[in-house]
Order: structure tokens, then sequence, then C-alpha cells
């Protein structure tokens, strides 16, 4: 209810729990947001792998 009050109603179409991480969730309404979503994991991608190439960079030493 509160979400509805607020406006927010995008957020009604969200299943409960953390099924968006196992991409079940709602499918993305337009191309632009499938490409923001796909931009997003890939920079989260590089972010992992430049933490993992430090880490290993300091193990070596």
């Amino acid at each position: 209810m509160c979400w509805y009050r607020n406006g927010e109603v995008n957020r009604l179409k969200q299943p409960v729990g953390k099924q968006y991480i196992f991409n079940k969730g709602p499918e993305p309404d337009n191309e632009q947001m499938t490409l923001a979503l796909e931009n997003r994991y890939l920079k989260q991608q590089m972010e992992v792998l430049k933490k993992y190439a430090e880490l290993e960079r300091k193990w070596l030493e």
C-alpha cells in the first residue's frame, strides 16, 4: 500500500524475495531497459575482476 500511495507502482511488478538475482524476476519493459541492465551487470563484473587482479598482485609480492 505504501508503494501505491507514493506512486511507485513499478515496484508492484517485483516478486517477493530475491528472484531477480536468479533471472526469474520481471522482464524489462523495453530495449533501453534491457541494455541498461546488461551494462550494469558488465560493470559489476569488471569491478570484481579488477579487485581480484589487485588481490592476486598483492599475493605475488
